[in-house]
């Protein structure tokens, strides 16, 4: 379990510090948001730590922007799998599959 936090965490790490050197480009939009709570989040997990429960429940906070709803629940899935024993994420390359999948729902969504 420890391993897997790691390693979910050290993708975040990769995919935040490139977000924040990087123009936005059809990057995960929860490490590209300014979403207040995004951004705390990541902030953590740059400093190699781990969201606390407060933290965390601040991605459940009411949105009326539609691109920060996307982005917290692309955080919460990464984070908090709705299954556990068969999390949709389980290395960096489901996670990096898992922004494509996104990427390409959103630009659907823009045509």
């Amino acid at each position: 379990m420890s391993a897997r936090i790691g390693l979910i965490i050290a993708a975040l790490m990769i995919s935040t510090a490139r977000a924040q050197l990087n123009p936005p480009s059809g990057a995960s939009i929860a490490f590209t948001s300014d979403d207040p709570a995004l951004m705390e989040i990541r902030n953590v997990i740059a400093s190699r730590g781990f969201p606390s429960k407060e933290q965390l429940a601040k991605l459940d906070q009411k949105s009326t922007d539609p691109q920060i709803r996307q982005a917290r629940a692309e955080m919460k899935e990464i984070l908090r799998p709705a299954d556990p024993a068969n999390p949709a994420f389980r290395s960096a390359k489901d996670i990096l599959h898992g922004v494509e999948r996104i990427q390409l729902k959103l630009d659907r969504l823009s045509r």
